[in-house]
């Protein structure tokens, strides 16, 4: 008892008399203005924030309820002071408090906030009455009695308003935004009390100071809150950020592997229900990118997340978009059977159109499609899609293809395949062969070709038709030309020094190696080259027309002393004028064009029109696939300058070649070279 009436008394002494007055006027209005100025920082700081991402939060709500509960409460207590005195205040009053309980139903209703409508009701109701009180009374213990009353009411609807919010929105430090409500509710509500019971007025006027310092700590723990719920916004936008594809703002790669993870490691997978994974890839994606810019590929590729999002809706199902063109999509079909008839249907319906402009822009989509109702991990039943679309890709894409146990077969045996050629290439199991060519005019050796042959232990000699795709497939063609190429060159340079002249020799380069710059920094710093001795041949089937890489890396091979060969001449697609735009040294017209010469007349005047094309352009004509004497002669009568084949000489390894060279050289009526 005596320490409560030793602070009783302090109290009362430090808010007596005149300064009394003082104190509860000006320290009221002084840390209300301040804390206004404060929250208003604050608030404009976050709607800013707010306005450079590009929406609102709840903090932006909350912030302008706070800022406004100040003011209401800074014109009540004025209205309080002064009731007499000073009119304004009064109207201040009404004009507080209808601002705030406006701004709050406002506010609730704009952020959806999931306070109802309970508490703005009431408000709203208080903010009536209050200024109601204030309009009307003539003492100023009305206004008095009036302000505790809302101003409690208020701050305790707040707390329950925040409280709510806090709750919905997963909001952490609930409790340091609600407590200061709570207590200056309480003050509030103990102020009434001491004024209802008529204790004295300097005690009450100390609780008002109370009051006007729980107010300025409500600013400074909602100062907190507001950083610690901005915090919070950001880490959720940054989290939503990285697993979105801002494009189409489906899952993105990192999302994907995320659900992998939670369904391994959740168990979510149930024997009794089946699931389904869609390895999706679009096909001409490339190409319309290239050709209408990539505004055109953005608008095909939310096409068709759109699409997919439209066959997906009302199930269980997740998309993602994991590369540039490629969706994966994972749902729990109801019915197997009816499922694959939708699987097609979605096939037709992604292969659709897609309007840019005046354009339609057709994209075809290749599927694969794994369902699976065992315990097959989730990652395996991924990878067996995968698998499934790859071969849709390789049998003329715009397809589904549903994998099966023998379709994993054939892709294990092929990854194996793969996997045995690395290591032929890199240990010296892909060696060259050398095919010798000749010319029809004095039968003189003129060169050979060097081709690549694959010893393989199980199948034997493997021919560059099964193994060159394999190459293509690995990155490694650029690996096997230059192997082949130092073969090559050590074979001419062991043949040179045991004085066995090969006039020139042939080298296979692929098109891709041979568009390349460093290809020719390569060659230059190469001191074993036989300038004037080699060339370098193409497939006359793969290169395009206006080629500017080409043309300009096979002029400067020229200039480096390489020749530039035209093979499999007539089976390709290049127009004449590429043809003759890279003015090749020598053209080689394919085997296939000699097969019937022997019987057929309409076959003989075909070649004859390549022949004399040939030598238009002023190449040296070679005809592969020579078989027989009479297939010779024919060739020889129709002008054809060179033949290769099997009725002169076989493909043969180096120490084989060496042998017939010695055998050839050996005999006096070969003694010259072309």
């Amino acid at each position: 008892m005596r320490i409560r009436g030793g602070a009783m008394d302090l109290l009362r002494s430090v808010t007596t008399d005149q300064f009394s007055r003082e104190v509860d006027a000006s320290v009221v209005v002084t840390l209300a203005s301040i804390l206004v100025v404060i929250s208003a920082v604050i608030c404009v700081i976050d709607r800013t924030n707010n306005r450079r991402a590009g929406e609102r939060n709840t903090s932006d709500a909350l912030l302008w309820m706070h800022i406004w509960f100040i003011v209401g409460a800074a014109g009540l207590e004025l209205g309080r002071q002064y009731p007499f005195r000073l009119s304004a205040p009064l109207v201040l009053t009404a004009v507080c408090w209808g601002l705030v309980s406006a701004f709050i139903a406002m506010q609730a209703a704009m952020t959806r906030m999931p306070a109802g409508r309970t508490w703005p009701a009431v408000a709203i109701a208080l903010g009536v009455l209050q200024s109601a009180l204030a309009a009307i009374s003539d003492s100023a213990g009305a206004v008095f009695i009036s302000s505790s009353l809302i101003n409690g009411g208020l701050a305790a609807c707040f707390a329950l308003t925040l409280n709510r919010v806090a709750r919905a929105r997963a909001i952490d430090f609930r409790m340091i935004m609600i407590v200061p409500f709570c207590a200056i509710a309480l003050a509030y509500g103990l102020r009434l009390v001491l004024i209802l019971y008529g204790v004295d007025k300097s005690l009450i006027v100390g609780f008002s100071v109370v009051i006007g310092l729980l107010i300025s700590a409500s600013s400074v723990f909602w100062l907190f809150s507001a950083i610690s719920i901005r915090g919070q916004h950001l880490l959720r936008q940054v989290e939503r950020t990285s697993s979105t594809d801002a494009l189409t703002q489906l899952g993105n790669r990192m999302s994907f592997e995320r659900f992998m993870a939670d369904l391994t490691g959740a168990g979510r997978r149930s024997t009794s229900r089946q699931s389904a994974c869609l390895s999706i890839d679009m096909d001409r994606f490339k190409e319309i990118n290239d050709t209408y810019g990539h505004e055109a590929g953005d608008l095909v590729l939310v096409s068709t997340a759109r699409r997919l999002q439209h066959f997906g809706a009302g199930s269980e199902t997740r998309i993602f978009r994991i590369g540039g063109d490629e969706f994966v999509l994972w749902c729990i079909p109801d019915d197997a059977a009816l499922f694959k008839d939708e699987v097609q249907d979605l096939l037709a319906e992604l292969a659709k159109p897609v309007g840019f402009g005046a354009v339609s822009l057709n994209v075809g989509v290749s599927i694969g499609v794994e369902m699976s109702s065992d315990d097959t991990a989730p990652h395996e039943i991924v990878r067996r899609s995968d698998i499934a679309l790859y071969r849709s890709k390789k049998s003329g894409r715009n397809r589904v293809t549903f994998y099966s146990h023998a379709l994993g077969d054939t892709h294990y045996q092929r990854l194996r395949i793969l996997e045995e050629f690395r290591a032929a290439l890199r240990g010296g199991a892909v060696s060259a062969y050398f095919q010798p060519q000749f010319s029809l005019s004095s039968n003189a050796l003129c060169g050979c070709e060097v081709l690549a042959r694959w010893h393989h232990p199980e199948h034997g000699l493997v021919s560059p038709g099964d193994f060159i795709p394999l190459a293509r497939e690995l990155g490694l063609l650029a690996e096997l030309d230059r192997c082949i190429l130092d073969q090559a060159l050590q074979a001419l340079n062991r043949w040179d020094q045991s004085g066995l002249h090969l006039p020139r020799i042939s080298v296979n380069v692929s098109m891709s190696r041979l568009r390349q710059k460093d290809l020719l920094e390569e060659l230059a710093n190469r001191r074993d080259l036989p300038r004037g001795r080699i060339s370098f041949e193409m497939l006359e089937t793969v290169f395009a027309d206006d080629d500017d890489a080409l043309k300009w890396n096979t002029d400067r091979l020229k200039e480096m002393g390489i020749g530039v060969e035209i093979d499999d001449f007539g089976t390709g697609h290049a127009a004449i004028s590429s043809v003759v735009s890279l003015n090749p040294d020598r053209i080689k017209i394919d085997r296939f064009f000699v097969r019937g010469i022997g019987h057929s007349q309409s076959s003989r005047d075909i070649l004859k029109v390549l022949i004399d094309f040939t030598k238009l352009t002023g190449a040296v004509c070679l005809v592969e696939g020579v078989e027989t004497i009479e297939q010779r002669d024919i060739i020889s009568t129709l002008g054809g300058d060179e033949i290769q084949g099997f009725v002169l000489a076989r493909p043969m390894p180096r120490d084989e070649m060496q042998m017939w060279l010695e055998r050839h050289y050996a005999d006096p009526a070969n003694d010259q070279a072309c």
